[in-house]
């Protein structure tokens, strides 16, 4: 991965002004997203090394401002399947750890860069498992090679990921991601935090001719007061309905953020407040009601 992204970039820089901004960009944005924090820095810097105009490219990218303040997360990349994927400190007991099976949306990310994301996360405390539904169909697909379909998903996360090893397990995610997290959390019995998700029964989908099953286990032949449910949403009409139905069949705790769209990760970045949010979710420091 860091080499062919490394590669990619050197040929795009190496043509100057042959070579297109727009062009440069979109592969330093995909560099963002597919590397880890650490990877992220050592390819930033050798475009540096190289290329008089890098470090002004570099500058427009999210991780390149967190990195210019602090040391790289040190997270390792293990391949788990093409779009499943662990990230992780092997040198830290994993006894001591909570692991996150992070569910990312339509745009196979989590409302912001993956390697931001890792680099906001307590590396040392987090293992991270991302995964991503490139059929767009809320995982009831499975996860490409991975599984044939969403119980077969979670059957193989607990098999090869072995979460009981952990001293917790989250279940995280955003927008089409958000509510298979907690349908995965449902069935692991553990803490899920939706970030702007939905369910998937809209026109849309009926006119593209894209079938989806017809049980749905956020239903209230489900419903349990066992359930955690954290459902983190802006204003967007939709998004406030899903949740408001998803209520009216299980205990929510709602994260109103004060965004009007739909992205409020983005607006907790931009404010600063989205390392702290992270921290909260995922067990590390208390919830400070109304803090958000």
């Amino acid at each position: 991965m860091i080499f062919e992204t490394l590669s990619r970039l050197e040929s795009v820089f190496a043509l100057g002004n042959q070579s297109t901004t727009w062009r440069q960009q979109a592969l330093l944005e995909d560099a963002e997203h597919n590397l880890t924090p650490l990877e992220f820095q050592l390819v930033s810097g050798t475009l540096c090394e190289r290329f008089a105009n890098a470090q002004a490219a570099l500058q427009s990218l999210l991780l390149t401002r967190l990195l210019a303040n602090e040391a790289p997360a040190r997270y390792v990349r293990q391949p788990v399947a093409p779009d499943v994927t662990l990230f992780h400190d092997p040198d830290q007991d994993r006894a001591k750890k909570c692991i996150v099976f992070a569910f990312c949306g339509r745009a196979q990310r989590l409302m912001i860069p993956t390697g931001v994301f890792l680099q906001l996360l307590p590396r040392k405390g987090v293992d991270v498992v991302i995964l991503k539904d490139q059929h767009g169909s809320h995982f009831v697909q499975g996860c490409g090679e991975y599984a044939a379909d969403f119980s077969q998903l979670v059957t193989r996360l607990a098999r090869d990921l072995k979460p009981d090893r952990y001293k917790s397990v989250y279940c995280y995610g955003t927008s089409l991601g958000g509510f298979v997290a907690l349908r995965c959390g449902l069935l692991f019995g553990t803490r899920s935090i939706s970030v702007g998700g939905r369910f998937p029964w809209h026109v849309q989908r009926l006119l593209e001719g894209k079938t989806l099953p017809a049980f749905d286990l956020l239903c209230a032949c489900k419903a349990s007061d066992a359930a955690e449910f954290v459902c983190v949403h802006g204003g967007l009409e939709a998004d406030v309905k899903a949740v408001d139905h998803l209520a009216t069949m299980f205990p929510v705790t709602r994260v109103h953020i004060q965004e009007p769209g739909h992205n409020v990760i983005f607006k907790m970045w931009k404010e600063g407040t989205l390392r702290q949010f992270y921290r909260e979710q995922f067990g590390f420091d208390p919830v400070v009601a109304g803090k958000l």
